[in-house]
């Protein structure tokens, strides 16, 4: 049991410390090159630029959170510890899962083609659009989650059966004073979950009749639109299917406040916190530039296969 209420998960926080926050650099580094040589950058990078500085940030605090914890829980439960660090966490979690949701509505808008003025309009002024969808995303996150500074409240904790064995092992009980933090919070996630749902299903529903169209003209599979929609469909599903596993683990850990350190909670807790990383490879593969330097830092040949959408625009 001791190795399972600490050593194990410290290690694997550490781990995701470090995996997280090399992928986060590895993207920002990429992206800063490429910034320097061009002295611009087109919608997807912004995004991709933003979610990555977000992750770096959300990594840090998740792992100082839970090795908090798991070792330092009589310095974490101090009301000027634990509240900001609950308000910190919150707001970066969302602001990733919003700025990613953002990625998602772009590569929707790129794929889908709707006819009239209006659409081709909005298509034109999609660079702006997104700068501000990224500071709403952020905006939102941080008012949604302040509020936790002052509505949670913490019982004193108590030490688990085996505290003989783990002296620094504690259950600590968290209350929303509202009754209804934990309940907007869920919500949130839910509201950007069914949006990444919705623009996932529409892509790739677009590419299975994309492909049903090239094949009745006999254009083969190898067109470059093609390749381009594959990656987009690639990445959004890669991103639903990310997200879905982060949304039931936010409604664990939203419904575990009052048991926190359970084995439960520290289980879902390490889900959490190897979420940047998951978050960072789907972002480097899912995008040319990004795994075409990866792979020639490795020494490995890159798949040509691999076309993302980069309209310039």
């Amino acid at each position: 049991m001791v190795y399972f209420n600490t050593i194990i998960p410290v290690a694997f926080h550490v781990i995701c410390l470090v995996t997280g926050s090399t992928g986060c650099l590895f993207i920002l580094t990429v992206q800063f090159v490429d910034w320097m040589k061009t002295h611009k950058l087109v919608p997807v990078d912004v995004i991709i630029v933003s979610i990555g500085f977000i992750n770096l940030l959300l990594q840090g605090s998740f792992a100082f959170n839970e090795i908090c914890v798991l070792l330092f829980v009589e310095f974490l439960v101090q009301i000027w510890v634990v509240n900001p660090i609950v308000v910190i966490v919150t707001s970066l979690a969302f602001s990733s899962l919003w700025c990613s949701t953002t990625l998602c509505f772009y590569y929707y808008v790129k794929i889908i083609n709707f006819n009239g003025t209006i659409f081709y309009k909005f298509k034109a002024k999609l660079p702006v659009i997104i700068r501000w969808l990224l500071i709403f995303s952020n905006v939102i996150s941080w008012i949604t989650a302040l509020p936790a500074y002052w509505d949670i409240d913490r019982q004193d904790p108590f030490p688990t059966d085996n505290d003989t064995i783990l002296p620094l092992t504690y259950h600590l009980n968290f209350k929303s004073k509202c009754d209804c933090m934990f309940h907007v919070y869920m919500v949130l996630s839910a509201m950007a979950f069914t949006i990444i749902l919705f623009t996932a299903g529409t892509i790739i529903m677009s590419l299975h009749k994309h492909i049903i169209q090239l094949k009745k003209n006999n254009e083969g599979l190898s067109h470059t639109k093609l390749s381009a929609h594959i990656s987009a469909a690639k990445t959004v599903t890669s991103l639903l299917v990310l997200y879905l596993i982060f949304y039931a683990t936010l409604n664990v850990i939203y419904t575990s406040t009052q048991d926190v350190g359970s084995i439960k909670f520290i289980v879902s807790s390490m889900v959490t916190s190897s979420f940047p990383t998951a978050n960072s490879v789907i972002l480097i593969f899912g995008n040319r530039k990004l795994s075409s330097t990866l792979m020639y830092v490795l020494g490995v040949n890159s798949v040509s296969g691999n076309t993302e959408i980069s309209v310039k625009t």
